[in-house]
């Protein structure tokens, strides 16, 4: 812990008005200015809390005061006092639970603590549902910061009893030829001793103190750093003249980088935007139902569109082409009353229509509609999108040829309705291959025809044409 600051005492007045301020705006951000005395102990004391400002800006993850209400009322506040106020720090509410500083609250706390040689404090408040504030000190940064600030957490005391009743002391106008100021009484107070660890050497004779009064007691430390009080006016710290300029100005030059860097990237994306459009103009010669496949060859899709079925056919499954190696598909059926889905399998219910959907993740990959009807009825070759030879399995191409480069695969576009055996042969194994599972690779510039066969059908036969890269 820095010696610059052991503990942060608050006045009852003080920390009452961070709890008012934090609920009256909760749930959007606020925050306040803190105004006291940095003893040379370690101890800081807060006697004041002053509120954001009318203008302020309040928003759920956004904040911001208002500078001309905050530079006027902390003269005023801080010049009431027979010993005037100091800048200490500041404090702010963060959403929910959020006890860490934003990039933006490190240089607000930067700036705060390059005007005072002893640093500052900057306090984080949360209702998580009950209030807490947790009080952090920065020393103040050497040459320019490199990274996140150093901050360190400092114990909290909340009593008017443990501050000195010479620090509520109020500076009144005492005029040569009348009092304006009536006699103020002398506050009584009712002090427990309180026990503190401070790393300051122990003055002479504190243990012969310890036997006599017990523990050494906060108020006690306070009071053994208490400036010399002289009645000639005197005023608060330059600082409070000084830090918002200085961070209007900080803020100026933050604003000039972030535009460049906005100026800049928006120069890349033009050129790319360009670049692309330039492609696109020399690729015209592509025609759109190459494009189309090219699409339907890299998009995750349903081998169905649409099925019909008979109440007590044997399941079918269905297949989802161009599926991402690892992904986890989940199906779902509008009406299990009607068909049940398992893992891509259909099993019918009973008479009635449904879909069928696939799902990875959130997004749907495909729907299929399901027409259930009657054993007894007939399914025509209309209603079956297949065109089946048999009720359960049957296997046809969405289309008859396709391209491919030297190098590159692709599946064929089989559409399969059940498990049927599949075997694949190619033509000429020296310009395509095609593999058990139906995945087609160009091998040498040429034309090869893929024969698929399959049990309880005909012959079926895929024209490819292999390109050079």
């Amino acid at each position: 812990m820095s010696d610059n600051c052991q503990l942060v005492v608050f006045s009852n007045k003080a920390y009452n008005a961070i709890i008012r301020e934090s609920f009256d705006k909760d749930p959007v951000e606020t925050g306040g200015i803190l105004l006291g005395h940095i003893l040379d102990n370690g101890v800081w004391i807060v006697m004041e809390v002053l509120p954001p400002g009318i203008n302020s800006i309040f928003q759920y993850a956004y904040f911001e005061y208002d500078e001309a209400f905050v530079n006027y009322l902390a003269q005023s506040v801080a010049n009431q006092y027979k010993r005037p106020l100091d800048l200490l720090g500041l404090w702010h509410r963060h959403p929910g639970s959020m006890d860490v500083f934003s990039t933006t609250d490190d240089g607000t706390n930067a700036t705060f603590a390059r005007q005072n040689p002893a640093g500052v404090i900057s306090g984080l408040v949360n209702i998580d549902p009950q209030f807490r504030i947790t009080m952090y000190h920065l020393d103040r940064p050497i040459g320019r910061l490199m990274g996140r600030p150093n901050y360190e957490v400092v114990d909290v005391e909340v009593g008017d009893d443990i501050i000195p009743e010479e620090y509520f002391e109020l500076r009144y106008f005492d005029g040569s030829e009348s009092n304006l100021h009536p006699s103020v009484a002398r506050r009584e107070t009712n002090f427990q001793p309180r026990q503190i660890i401070s790393e300051q050497d122990e003055p002479v004779g504190s243990n012969e103190r310890k036997e006599a009064d017990g523990d050494l007691d906060i108020q006690h430390i306070i009071s053994g750093q208490l400036p010399p009080c002289v009645n000639k006016k005197k005023t608060a710290s330059q600082t409070l003249n000084d830090f918002f300029p200085f961070w209007r100005d900080s803020k100026k030059r933050w604003l000039y980088v972030l535009l460049a860097v906005v100026a800049l990237t928006l120069s890349v994306f033009t050129f790319k935007s360009c670049k692309s459009a330039v492609e696109s103009f020399f690729n015209d010669n592509k025609t759109e139902k190459s494009e189309e496949q090219s699409d339907s060859m890299t998009t995750p899709s349903l081998s169905e569109d649409s099925i019909s079925l008979k109440v007590g056919d044997k399941p079918i499954h269905i297949s989802i082409y161009n599926l991402p190696e690892g992904a986890k598909v989940q199906w779902e059926s509008s009406d299990n009353n009607v068909v049940i889905v398992n893992k891509g399998v259909l099993t019918p219910v009973k008479t009635g229509k449904a879909f069928v959907s696939a799902f990875i993740g959130r997004d749907c990959i495909g729907r299929c509609d399901v027409l259930v009807k009657d054993s007894s009825d007939e399914i025509t070759e209309e209603e079956n999108s297949v065109g089946a030879t048999s009720a359960t399995t049957s296997v046809r191409y969405e289309n008859t040829s396709g391209s491919v480069e030297v190098g590159k695969s692709f599946p064929l576009p089989l559409i399969k309705v059940g498990n049927p055996e599949i075997s694949y042969l190619s033509s000429d194994s020296t310009v395509a291959t095609v593999s058990s599972t139906g995945v087609v690779t160009g091998k040498h510039k040429g034309t090869a025809d893929i024969s698929v066969q399959w049990t309880g059908g005909e012959t079926l036969t895929y024209k490819v044409t292999v390109k050079e890269k």
